[in-house]
């Protein structure tokens, strides 16, 4: 009975570490590292554009990780507001080698006591059941929790016009 007590706190850890361990400061104030990662030297991340669509979140895969049930998108994010990330609401979009969207999947990624902070970058893992065929995964950014409580959502698509 100790055993399982000590497997179930041994994982609880586990589970409640990811975004948290190994992340630091680097030069410039971003964050970089992932789970046991080092942080990266700021020169050494290219940031992309922020989102056309207003977010004040961007996202890009690193690599795929794990194998069959296990695998995960290792993602990037790049947070270009003055304010801490405690939560992003994402829909991934796993494509194939073609870059044909194979499948999309609804996300939510959050950390304590922040999941990126302002003006920083963070890699974190995301995504579930993954197609085989998944060579590549992007996002969308649904909402955007910040550590202040306030938030940023996704302004709605216009409704399609025409007779039904």
């Amino acid at each position: 009975m100790k055993r399982f007590v000590m497997a179930l706190t041994g994982l609880s850890l586990l589970a409640a570490a990811p975004l948290g361990a190994g992340c630091s400061k680097s030069e410039g104030g971003a964050e970089g590292g992932a789970e046991g990662g080092a942080a990266a030297p700021a020169d050494d991340v290219k940031w992309p554009p922020q989102p056309a669509s207003g977010a004040p979140v961007a996202l890009e895969m690193v690599q795929l990780t794990g194998e069959g049930d296990r695998r995960a998108a290792e993602m990037r994010v790049f947070n270009f507001s003055d304010k801490a990330v405690t939560r992003v609401d994402l829909t991934l979009q796993y494509r194939d080698g073609a870059g044909e969207l194979v499948k999309d999947f609804p996300w939510g990624q959050q950390a304590s006591p922040n999941l990126v902070d302002a003006k920083g970058h963070k890699t974190a893992k995301m995504g579930a059941f993954l197609p085989p065929e998944t060579a590549r995964v992007t996002a969308d950014v649904r909402k955007v929790t910040f550590a202040d409580g306030t938030t940023w959502e996704a302004p709605e698509a216009p409704a399609p016009t025409g007779a039904p």
